[in-house]
């Protein structure tokens, strides 16, 4: 029934209206943030729920993105549009955010598969549902007696979800095959971390198709444009596989073709075949193979055992359609706005100083000598140690690094630091993604107990100048003519307080034709038809290249031939 009409009629035993209002004016946004976590232990208190028990197989999916919307109802049905967040958050990796959210895929420190009761998408209101734009019919009261009766205002709410991306498939592999299969050559280090192989069989072919458009009518290999997240990878443990977190990186079909024609010039399997081949899933039947471009090594080497079940996920297809799905969360106006008046909530949001490292100290080091937490308001929590954890801590490479770094308090309470472990040694290495490292945080803390999760990134560990400390400074080395061999043995050291500081050291000179220096640092003359004379010759020192290029260090020598 519409909220207002100019005309009425009955046509036919059916009211018709025209120039109607089928929904009274509702708030443009509401203060809202919206956040993942676990279930709630199932029960009736402001800590708990009952999505555990009434949807027990059920949980977010991952690696999709969300976005939530509030719809607002009267006694008599009539709806309002969706009602988006206006909540302005930082862009830390929270886990509430505004009222879009990407939900990611699990971490290897999260609760374990037998453990884990799901998770679901959770709505913080920050403000009651108290005012809209003007005209608006305020909040439902059914109270004959009160001054604020209100029979027409807005009486219940439930809340919508758009996540357009939809249908993708499980591509179940016999294992995946790091690097390349040919062991006898060295094919199980060649490419190792960045190629791995996969077996394509049965309807898993579709799953992963061959792009076919504009092909030869000879061609034998074919290019794919499949993006793969694995979820299950074999290895060599005792279980065979075991659950892959791919975070938020993701492999990607290059070529696809028959095992014959993709390693074979001759298109046919030798009679001998080659160590590492047999790991290929019914290699007699010449299966298709699939080359993958990985960002870590990915799956088990040819020379142990491959086949064992692995499975990947393939990339959505994003729907165009913008539509919201209702969800079974609804409720009363009136509850909701009681609840958000005598809710606590807990900690949300991260503030932390800058990252300090540097590799010419050694020893426990703070790194990063603040850190706080506030709640979705903005107001500083005093947690307690029992209450943040340090998750994990990986480099740029993907290495799990967290046994180097652990969190601690300060003096201050609520107040936390991150301290370096052991000795402390750090030394800049090449390439730059071992010098950088990654934070993952995580408070469980508030009334509902409140599950978050933070990342501190791009923690960058600082390089220093290397240093030549023999020869020293204006030497002059003298010989006879037509002399070859050593002239000095030069010693140098990086940055790093680590001993012998050796790591990454990189040797060069120039200033005089026919004089080298070896990769440990010892100049020779080359050639015994030098003329008498005195030549000035320039080594340089570098360790590991940088962000800004490679650090270095210059000292000039004097060669004198009589």
């Amino acid at each position: 029934m519409p909220l207002k009409a100019l005309a009425q009629e009955v046509v036919s035993n059916r009211v018709v209206y025209s120039n109607y209002q089928d929904k009274a004016s509702y708030p443009k946004y509401l203060n809202y943030n919206v956040g993942y976590g676990l279930k709630y232990n199932f029960g009736f208190d402001s800590a708990e729920g009952t999505s555990i028990i009434e949807y027990p197989n059920h949980t977010v999916k991952q690696n999709r993105n969300y976005q939530v919307g509030v719809i607002l109802s009267d006694r008599f049905g009539r709806q309002s549009g969706v009602i988006l967040s206006n909540a302005k958050t930082s862009e830390d990796d929270n886990r509430f955010g505004a009222g879009s959210l990407y939900v990611k895929y699990r971490t290897i420190a999260s609760t374990g598969a037998a453990d884990y009761p799901g998770s679901a998408l959770q709505v913080l209101f920050n403000n009651p549902i108290t005012t809209g734009p003007d005209g608006w019919p305020g909040i439902y009261n059914g109270d004959v007696t009160s001054p604020d009766y209100n029979p027409l205002g807005w009486y219940s709410y439930k809340i919508v979800v758009k996540q357009t991306e939809q249908d993708y498939y499980n591509v179940y592999l016999p294992g995946f095959m790091a690097a390349y299969p040919d062991v006898d050559t060295g094919g199980t280090t060649t490419e190792l971390g960045k190629t791995s192989h996969i077996v394509l069989i049965n309807d898993n072919i579709n799953k992963v198709p061959r792009d076919l458009t504009e092909v030869g009518p000879a061609q034998l290999q074919f290019r794919s444009s499949v993006t793969l997240y694995p979820r299950v990878e074999n290895n060599v443990e005792a279980y065979n596989n075991q659950q892959s977190y791919p975070g938020n990186t993701y492999s990607f079909v290059g070529t696809i073709a028959t095992n014959n024609s993709l390693f074979f010039p001759d298109n046919s399997l030798p009679s001998n075949v080659p160590p590492g081949f047999n790991q290929f899933y019914q290699l007699d039947s010449d299966p298709l193979i699939a080359r993958l471009t990985t960002p870590v090594k990915l799956g088990v080497t040819a020379n142990l055992d491959v086949i064992n079940l692995s499975i990947s996920e393939t990339k959505p297809v994003e729907s165009k359609l913008d539509i919201y799905w209702e969800t079974s969360t609804v409720g009363i106006i009136s509850d909701l706005n009681q609840a958000i008046g005598e809710s606590t909530t807990g900690a949300v949001k991260i503030e932390f100083s800058d990252f300090t490292l540097t590799e010419e100290l050694g020893g426990v080091r703070t790194v990063i000598n603040s850190i706080i937490f506030k709640d979705a308001r903005d107001n500083f929590l005093p947690l307690t140690l029992n209450e943040v954890g340090l998750v994990s801590v990986v480099d740029g490479i993907g290495t799990n690094v967290t046994n180097r770094f652990e969190i601690q308090e300060t003096s201050t309470p609520g107040q936390f630091k991150i301290v370096t472990t052991g000795s402390g040694y750090f030394t800049y290495q090449s390439p730059i993604g071992k010098n950088q490292f990654t934070f993952n945080l995580a408070t469980a803390s508030g009334l509902p107990n409140i599950y978050s999760e933070y990342q501190i990134s791009n923690c960058l560990l600082s390089n220093q100048t290397p240093y030549i400390s023999s020869p020293g400074p204006s030497q002059t080395y003298t010989f006879n003519l037509g002399y070859v061999g050593s002239v000095v043995q030069c010693v140098g050291v990086n940055g790093s307080a680590q001993s012998p500081g050796q790591l990454g050291l990189i040797w060069e000179i120039s200033g005089t034709a026919d004089v080298s220096i070896s990769s440990t640092g010892e100049v020779f003359i080359n050639t015994t038809t030098r003329p008498a004379g005195t030549y000035s010759a320039q080594i340089r020192l570098k360790d590991a290249d940088g962000i800004s290029g490679y650090l270095y260090y210059d000292r000039t020598i004097t060669i004198s031939v009589a």
